[in-house]
């Protein structure tokens, strides 16, 4: 069964489908398929949608002999509730009366999901909005917030620090800090060296150095 992947609430989903004779070939049915030859389940129940309002079978598709579409309208809503944020549907040809070759058909067309998955950011995991808990109840998809969270992280952009990062400093900060150690202008003389902001001005940080003949000592950046 294809998964056609998760639609946004209030789209269109169109699933193009095909015919064929028992040689293979494609092939027509008796008679054209209509919107009522197929059946839409909603997470697993054996309940089916009440009304096919909002459906539109095209059969056959672009005049092209055992090639078919359907296209479900997820803002029809004529079957209250039905068309859900979350909910999972399977889409099964089951004709009535039309025959493929002279035999009656039953086919499962597709599944899919509205907003299945939901979309989180790095701000929103620093807050502690996205925990391990919720994403163990599959409202928040680990792949996805996985792939969300390295294009946020790659993107995060760098600023001029304020101070010297604490013992606690997040990630982000530790990096900075290393990335203006390497990159700012710097001076030093045998007492103390200083690093500075990106004008090449603002003194950012400091250390004293001191050499006893025996040990040259690099004080800590303050």
């Amino acid at each position: 069964m294809d998964y056609l992947g998760t639609f946004d609430v209030n789209s269109t989903v169109r699933i193009l489908f095909t015919t064929h004779a028992q040689t293979g070939a494609a092939i027509a049915p008796l008679t054209a398929f209509e919107a009522a030859d197929v059946i839409l389940y909603k997470n697993g129940s054996a309940t089916q949608r009440s009304s096919t309002s909002g459906w539109t079978m095209t059969s056959p598709f672009d005049a092209i002999v055992g090639l078919h579409q359907i296209a479900f309208d997820l803002s029809d809503n004529t079957d209250a509730g039905f068309y859900a944020a979350g909910s999972e549907y399977v889409a099964i040809l089951s004709p009535d009366t039309e025959t493929v070759d002279g035999l009656v058909v039953i086919r499962v067309l597709g599944s899919f999901s509205i907003e299945r998955v939901s979309k989180v950011n790095v701000t929103a995991m620093a807050a502690g909005v996205i925990t391990a808990a919720v994403i163990a109840t599959g409202a928040v998809d680990a792949d996805a917030l996985a792939a969300d969270a390295v294009d946020e992280i790659w993107a995060k952009a760098l600023s001029d620090l304020a101070a010297v990062p604490g013992a606690t400093a997040t990630v982000l900060a530790a990096l900075n800090w290393l990335f203006e150690l390497a990159r700012n202008k710097r001076t030093e003389t045998a007492a103390l060296e200083v690093v500075y902001k990106d004008d090449s001005l603002t003194a950012l940080a400091s250390s004293a150095k001191s050499d006893d003949t025996v040990t040259f000592t690099t004080g800590k950046y303050a």
